[in-house]
């Protein structure tokens, strides 16, 4: 009977969520995450998962953006020249990270 009065019944799966950007015309050689509310650059431990594949956002993030969204840039750069510029809206639930807007390729 108790479990009939729960609210909350919230299965959080397992997996590791990743927003990314799928970038055309060769390889970044710099790349990270601006979070524009508080002005913080995000580094990416890694290059890519996939080749031309590059993280925006991971689950990382779900200590301080659970339960709320912000706005944030990916910037990537080649030979000293920023050729990606994307802005997204980010959000989290309370078990994983997941995206409002932005885009999904680049150009």
């Amino acid at each position: 009977i108790l479990s009939c009065l729960r609210t909350d019944e919230t299965a959080c799966t397992m997996e590791f969520r990743t927003i990314g950007i799928n970038v055309q015309n060769g390889a970044l050689q710099r790349f990270y995450t601006l979070r524009l509310e508080k002005g913080d650059t995000i580094f990416h431990l890694y290059d890519s998962i996939l080749p031309g594949y590059y993280t925006v956002l991971d689950d990382g993030a779900m200590g301080w953006l659970k339960g709320k969204e912000e706005n944030f840039k990916f910037e990537g750069w080649r030979n000293d020249s920023l050729v990606v510029e994307a802005n997204y809206r980010i959000g989290a639930d309370k078990c994983h990270i997941y995206k409002v807007s932005g885009p999904v390729n680049w150009p």
